[in-house]
């Protein structure tokens, strides 16, 4: 009995005891939730491996980590261009430099189960190559070049290849550390081809192949003049052929170089292409407009579809039509000349293509010498023009671009803009906008006769003549003629000038600021305002409809000033001359569309000075207010102001005569009211 009591008693501790055992070898062993620590430990010391023919045995070396047992352990390279290592720790040098080894514990163990904890060490390896040899490296691409790069200006950098910057040379010592030597000579393999059969190379002095300019294929090698050009310690035999590079290309193709634009400072945009590479191809226009042998024009319509096309010789005899399907670009020799007593439109019915004309970039030939002369250019969503000078009228063009290049005729749509930059443009009208803009040092860019427009903007540096029929006219630094004109459709709607070095006459504008500019005779202007202005000689306001005078630029003469209303806050103005003659000037008068009127002069500052005409002709028709500032006027045969004077006037205050007034029973004024 106490047998059996015993037995059961030790079977139930045994169901009791036997989780809390499992529990605690979890502590032992590891699991995913409770990883144990995997002890990796590796030397730190570096490894100094060795790349030599004569020495195989000093390019690799062993290394393994340490670690908890069955932790599993991966090896990897930092650089494998200078070293690597496979599963075992076998390190093997790669090339010259400095690498590092990372040994790391996964954290899984021999069955692959989660049981340590994650652990990196690594160590440095230093690889020392004495191997003396040259190669190509994987970058060493043929080089393939455009003609129009090689002759360009020697700002070019494309007029020579760098072989040395393609080289992989050991020991790593850089082309200056071996007698490297470059030849075109052919090969010793016994290539039978000349290497250099068309000279494009000139010289491979120093590793820089000098191109002649001319088109074809060239090859280069590179070799190490000799063995005793290699220090001492380092080895040939490891390179296949011992001293030299495999065979570098070099290829020079047929293109042409053009002007694209211009940057901020004014230098040229310049781009190239190549008759027929990479994507890039041109057509000669000859091919296009002449017979298959080149010895006669086509006589009947052209079409020139999509792409670029090249001026490659006078081209002045075609007489048809050229019909245009597709955005067409034409580079413009500047040698040459392209002519067509016929049109070139554009085909579609939308009017959705563009033509643009570059001029050719040569050495030594200043841009803008490229020449076409059409009867015209018709209905083309745009028309760029780089460089060249074209002579045709363009009608019902939408966009016109002009840089350093020149147009006559420009008629619009009356919905595009017309933007000239370091160029010029003759009769242009039926544009939304203008803008004319000098980026270039020289020169002075010019628009004349311009009608019609919405918006036109004239820039620092530049010129322009003879605008009318304009909305929103802004000038800026620049000289200018004519503005306006008589007549509804000649009307300036609303007039900015600011620091302008000259401007002509100006006739029926709306509203006219000008501002630190040396102004000329207008008439016809509803709104006026003078700010800091200057003249050159005395001027004459016609029926100015309000004058405003903020400031002037010295002493401002006028002849006569014609306005409902003179306001002057600032300045020094003189009406006249103190020496009158009988031709009715000196006098400030009020105007209504058929007759003279009284004005209304008010002044709160400056000093205005007004002397009448001889006769019977008063100076001031119409009142006189200050507030401010000084007023004088005088007639001689006449009373000086017609109207009420209101405020302090000069000479009036001691209760002398306000006017000089010649001849007897002359009334006079005498402060603010008249004597009898």
């Amino acid at each position: 009995m106490k047998k059996n009591n015993f037995k059961s008693l030790m079977q139930a501790a045994v169901l009791i005891c036997t989780p809390l055992v499992i529990a605690s070898c979890d502590d032992v062993f590891g699991d995913v939730d409770n990883p144990i620590p995997s002890h990796l430990t590796v030397s730190q010391a570096a490894v100094n491996l060795e790349l030599h023919a004569a020495h195989p045995e000093k390019a690799t070396f062993i290394r393994k980590g340490i670690a908890a047992t069955g932790a599993q352990l991966v090896y990897s390279s930092s650089d494998e261009k200078v070293a690597t290592v496979d599963a075992n720790g076998k390190i093997t040098g790669v090339g010259e430099g400095e690498c590092q080894i990372i040994v790391k514990a996964t954290g899984l163990d021999s069955n692959g189960k989660q049981t340590y904890q994650e652990a990196e060490e690594s160590f440095t390896v230093k690889v020392k190559d004495y191997r003396a040899r040259i190669a190509l490296t994987d970058e060493a691409k043929p080089a393939i070049l455009n003609v129009a790069d090689v002759v360009a200006a020697p700002a070019t950098p494309a007029t020579t290849v760098d072989l040395t910057e393609v080289l992989d040379v050991w020991p790593a010592l850089g082309t200056d550390g071996l007698n490297i030597t470059y030849t075109t000579v052919p090969n010793k393999k016994g290539d039978p081809t000349t290497v250099d059969p068309n000279g494009i190379i000139s010289s491979t002095a120093g590793g820089k192949i000098t191109l002649s300019g001319n088109t074809g294929m060239a090859k280069v090698i590179a070799k190490i003049a000799a063995k005793t050009d290699v220090p001492d310690g380092f080895e040939i035999t490891s390179f296949s052929d011992q001293l030299e590079t495999d065979t570098f290309v070099v290829e020079v193709k047929p293109g042409v170089a053009y002007i694209a634009g211009y940057k901020a400072d004014g230098s040229e945009i310049r781009e190239t292409l190549f008759k027929d590479y990479a994507g890039q191809k041109y057509t000669d226009l000859s091919d296009k407009l002449m017979n298959a042998g080149k010895t006669a024009f086509l006589t009947t319509d052209v079409t020139l579809d999509a792409g670029w096309y090249y001026v490659d010789r006078n081209l002045a005899g075609f007489n048809n039509n050229i019909r245009v399907k597709g955005d067409v670009n034409i580079i413009l020799n500047n040698a040459f000349t392209f002519s067509t007593s016929k049109d070139v439109m554009d085909e579609s019915a939308a009017q959705n293509y563009k033509l643009n004309f570059f001029a050719q970039k040569k050495t030594g030939v200043t841009p803008a010498t490229g020449a076409a002369t059409f009867a015209n250019i018709k209905e083309f969503k745009e028309v760029n023009i780089c460089g060249v000078n074209i002579s045709a009228p363009a009608n019902a063009v939408e966009n016109v671009n002009i840089i350093n290049g020149s147009i006559k005729n420009l008629v619009g749509t009356g919905t595009g803009n017309v933007n000239i930059t370091d160029g010029t443009a003759w009769n242009v009208e039926k544009f939304a906008a203008l803008t004319l803009t000098k980026v270039a040092s020289t020169g002075t860019p010019d628009v004349d006769d311009v009608t019609n427009v919405g918006t036109v903007t004239i820039s620092e540096g530049t010129s322009a003549d003879d605008l009318k029929g304009i909305t929103t006219l802004a000038i800026t630094k620049a000289s200018v003629g004519a503005i306006g004109a008589a007549g509804a459709a000649n009307k300036v709607g609303t007039l900015t000038i600011d620091n302008a070095t000259s401007i002509g006459v100006l006739t029926n504008i709306g509203t006219a600021v000008i501002s630190e500019t040396p102004i000329d005779d207008m008439a016809t202007i509803t709104d006026l305002t003078l700010k800091k202005v200057k003249t050159t000689a005395a001027r004459t306001l016609t029926e100015i409809g309000s004058v405003t005078i903020n400031k002037t630029d010295g002493t401002v003469n006028f002849k006569g000033i014609e306005t409902n209303a003179l306001n002057i806050s600032d300045g020094t103005i003189v009406v006249g001359t103190s020496s009158p003659t009988t031709d009715a000037v000196g006098q400030i008068v009020g105007f209504t569309a058929t007759a003279e009127q009284d004005t209304k002069v008010k002044m709160t500052g400056g000093d205005l000075k007004v002397y009448g005409p001889a006769g019977t002709v008063f100076a001031v028709k119409g009142d006189v207010e200050v507030s401010g500032g000084k007023f004088y006027a005088e007639s001689p045969d006449h009373h000086a102001v017609s109207g009420a004077l209101v405020g302090t006037f000069e000479g009036s205050t001691d209760g002398t005569n306000y006017t000089a007034i010649t001849g007897p029973e002359r009334p006079k004024y005498i402060r603010n009211k008249k004597s009898e």
